[in-house]
């Protein structure tokens, strides 16, 4: 990718930016605009969002609670536990049902606590 202003790169027709976001982690983000002026007004609006707060949403696969406790159960075979933890799946699966880890908050998890 070439470099044009700090921030922007050129790859292909279509300009990349880099940046710190909100957690000051480094994002690589396509700008989606062959427009230079285009990308740099993008820059400048991700660039406000990290100081203000604003974490960028990623689209992300929902995944239920029973299939990522049977990938956990799965992962931790190996343990000597694994029959407790087992247990402790079937009674946390009978009391919040299968609803996607993304909906369960820290309320749902005190309230089950």
């Amino acid at each position: 990718m070439a470099r044009s202003t700090k921030g922007l790169y050129k790859g292909g027709s279509t300009w990349w930016m880099t940046y710190f976001d909100a957690l000051e982690k480094h994002q690589w983000e396509s700008c989606k605009v062959s427009n230079k002026s285009e990308a740099e007004k993008r820059l400048t609006e991700r660039r406000k969002e990290a100081l203000d707060g604003v974490l960028p949403t990623r689209a992300f696969k929902s995944v239920s609670l029973e299939d990522f406790l049977d990938d956990y159960l799965k992962h931790m075979a190996h343990q000597r536990g694994v029959a407790t933890k087992g247990y402790h799946k079937r009674i946390l699966s009978g009391i919040l049902g299968n609803p996607p880890i993304h909906a369960l908050t820290v309320k749902v998890l005190e309230d089950y606590r």
